[in-house]
């Protein structure tokens, strides 16, 4: 029996069709695998110790019966919510929580991110390391796409905003002992497999183990119970 012109069209659009959705699957991207952050846990290969190491800066009563240390990138999204959050939660309970911040590995992606560390140190040297945090987390806009000399220019007038002395910031910015205290905080951070930004570790009361929180919404269920500080 012949087929009339109107099925023999359907039946080859048909089998574009089925061809065309094939071909996709061939040459389609394939996503990339999704990366799996381990649930917060106790990591014994941590010590306490050593995440309290003198040199790092710190916020909130050294009393406290909490310590939270982050690891963060002055170029990472993740790590400004992340630090809104906690400064959020130490306002709504003052006296339960330390924060201690150290500098994580920078990610390729951020190549600011040295020049900011390195800057948030000069500016601890003149008394202002918690005012630069915030100001370079809140204008992390201003670094994404900034050209090395853009980066420098606005590290420079952040300087100025927060009335440091400029000459001295300068000078500080690149001095051996300012780099040298970022290195520090990378080396630990590997130490201690603190690779990704943001990284936590909180101490509770206690001698056990910190707890790792390898990511902002470990960090945000955490923070958020008042039953953990």
């Amino acid at each position: 029996m012949k087929l009339t012109r109107e099925p023999r069209i359907l039946g080859t659009a048909l089998l574009v069709a089925i061809a065309a959705i094939g071909a996709g699957f061939l040459v389609a991207p394939r996503k990339p695998p999704a990366v799996l952050l381990p649930d917060p846990a106790p990591d014994p290969t941590v010590r306490r110790v050593e995440l309290l190491a003198p040199g790092a800066h710190a916020l909130g009563a050294a009393s406290a019966p909490t310590h939270l240390v982050a690891f963060v990138d002055f170029q990472c999204s993740l790590c400004g919510l992340g630090s809104e959050d906690i400064r959020r939660q130490m306002r709504a309970r003052p006296g339960r929580l330390r924060l201690t911040v150290r500098h994580a590995q920078f990610s390729l992606s951020h190549p600011h991110a040295p020049l900011m560390a390195a800057g948030a140190e000069a500016a601890a040297l003149q008394g202002a390391y918690w005012s630069m945090h915030r100001a370079l987390l809140a204008g992390q806009s201003r670094f994404k796409y900034a050209s090395p000399e853009a980066a420098r220019s606005e590290l420079m007038r952040l300087a100025s905003r927060l009335k440091l002395d400029r000459a001295r910031f300068e000078r500080d910015l690149g001095s051996p002992s300012t780099l040298a205290r970022v290195d520090a905080d990378l080396a630990l951070a590997r130490r201690v497999g603190a690779t990704l930004a943001p990284t936590f570790f909180a101490l509770e009361p206690g001698e056990g183990p910190p707890i790792r929180l390898s990511h902002i919404h470990h960090l945000q269920k955490w923070i958020r119970d008042p039953a953990n500080w």
